[in-house]
């Protein structure tokens, strides 16, 4: 006869303890211990390898609820959980009449939002056929980049961006289409 228990059955409230796992992580990481499982985010956040009830027993919304004043916990009771995606349409033109038709047909083919871009002269973007080419002879120019060397962006793009100190707080994206993107 096998024995068809599962971890779960077999579970006893409280029969680990804190020093148990720091000693198994100690051990699992080579003596270095759980400090050296801390991961900072891009804003100096440290993310800690372990969490408890302890982390969070002195956190003053704890007790609260989405959707409930005074809303701590997000605007709606579900925070969207039964519509995950919204998809918005980012735009903006030279006069207000095509930009008003250009959000009536968003919104009438089934956009569920549009974000207005009143000043697009805050981020431009270019097109470039040989972006590597492009970013050298920008950089002999004195232009400084956001990154080393162009990065992967959306529908394959290659993109890298001019800081935006170099061009009088004008945040310029240069991007170059993928052989096969249809843009």
């Amino acid at each position: 006869m096998s024995d068809n228990r599962t971890s779960a059955d077999v579970y006893t409230p409280n029969s680990s303890s804190m020093e148990d796992w720091i000693a198994l992580a100690t051990k699992q990481t080579r003596g270095k211990g759980p400090d050296s499982l801390i991961k900072n985010t891009q804003e100096g956040i440290d993310i800690k390898p372990l969490y408890t009830k302890d982390d969070i027993a002195s956190l003053p919304y704890i007790n609260t609820f989405p959707g409930c004043a005074p809303y701590i916990r997000g605007p709606q009771a579900t925070m969207y959980a039964g519509r995950p995606w919204t998809i918005r349409q980012y735009a903006g033109f030279s006069t207000a009449q095509e930009s008003n038709a250009f959000y009536r047909k968003a919104l009438a083919a089934g956009g569920q939002g549009v974000s207005v871009a009143f000043d697009l002269a805050t981020h431009l973007c270019f097109r470039s056929d040989n972006l590597e080419a492009d970013v050298v002879r920008l950089q002999k120019k004195g232009y400084q980049f956001l990154s080393d060397t162009p990065q992967p962006g959306a529908h394959g793009c290659k993109v890298i961006f001019i800081h935006p100190k170099c061009c009088d707080g004008v945040l310029i994206e240069l991007n170059q289409p993928s052989a096969n993107a249809h843009l």
